[in-house]
């Protein structure tokens, strides 16, 4: 070996041996396995890593809707963790420490942590899975008052939302009209700004120009923002002098949210990971 490379490996080794953790050092850490995840019969939960040191127990899985007509909300900080010393509670926390919404079908990597008040330097712990919702993806709708545009008043309330409108623009072939609509419910909400239509004068009504708005799940205290964007031929109407109606039909509906129980998660210390894990 020449002196560079010789050089160059010391150092490296010096790293490897620094890194090394013994069993007593707070930062030495527990792997654990489980013999199964907790299955539901609207989502299932998959380990990714189980994992703990003197300070924090950290469980990451991937969380999979396995329906096709419901919505799986996961609410973080509402599980906690079971050791022989006690139950402590997990926290929401970070830098995304909102709920978490997953689709039909779709999977999501989920997180649990605990930290504080414990030594978490065990053979064993106890994870109970709370925080999880579902909904039915089709809401109930809430019949929304027709808008008028010029507007005489800029808000309205449609059940739990107050709607307000933020700024409209009418000119002879087409309308924009923004809104801000605040869900104060108990469930889900969703606004589906592509299902607004507009009436004009003559009756005639036309559809969203937006055909690919987004769909809004809103919690309670959540705000959708949205522009709705009509076109209208001028031999039909020149709307920029009309008196327009925004017809909401469904696209202000709510679900209910169901807690969806799962079993408790068990975890034992695996001897062979914790020990590859602090070499």
């Amino acid at each position: 070996m020449s002196r560079r490379l010789a050089l160059v490996a010391l150092p490296l080794l010096a790293v490897g041996l620094i890194a090394a953790r013994k069993p007593g050092d707070p930062k030495y850490e527990h792997r654990f396995t489980s013999a199964g995840a907790p299955q539901s019969s609207v989502m299932g939960l998959t380990l990714t890593n189980a994992e703990s040191q003197q300070e924090f127990a950290a469980v990451d899985a991937k969380a999979t809707n396995t329906t096709k007509d419901q919505y799986l909300v996961y609410k973080r900080g509402e599980a906690s963790f079971v050791t022989a010393t006690g139950v402590y509670g997990t926290k929401a926390g970070g830098l995304f420490g909102g709920p978490l919404f997953i689709l039909p079908g779709a999977t999501k990597s989920v997180a649990f942590k605990a930290e504080g008040g414990a030594d978490f330097h065990v053979d064993q712990m106890t994870l109970q899975p709370k925080g999880f919702y579902s909904a039915p993806q089709e809401g109930k709708p809430l019949g929304a008052p027709d808008f008028t545009l010029p507007a005489s008043v800029n808000d309205f309330k449609a059940g739990p939302y107050a709607c307000k409108l933020t700024a409209v623009d009418q000119k002879t072939d087409h309308t924009a009209a923004s809104f801000a609509c605040l869900y104060s419910g108990e469930g889900l909400g969703i606004v589906e700004p592509s299902r607004v239509g507009v009436r004009a004068p003559n009756g005639q009504e036309f559809a969203n120009a937006a055909k690919k708005a987004p769909k809004d799940i809103l919690l309670p205290g959540d705000t959708s923002k949205f522009t709705l964007w009509f076109e209208i031929p001028a031999k039909v109407v020149d709307m920029q002098f009309a008196t327009l109606q925004i017809v909401w039909r469904d696209a202000l509906t709510e679900s209910p949210l169901t807690s969806v129980p799962l079993a408790d998660w068990a975890f034992t210390l695996d001897a062979e990971l914790t020990k590859s894990a602090n070499n």
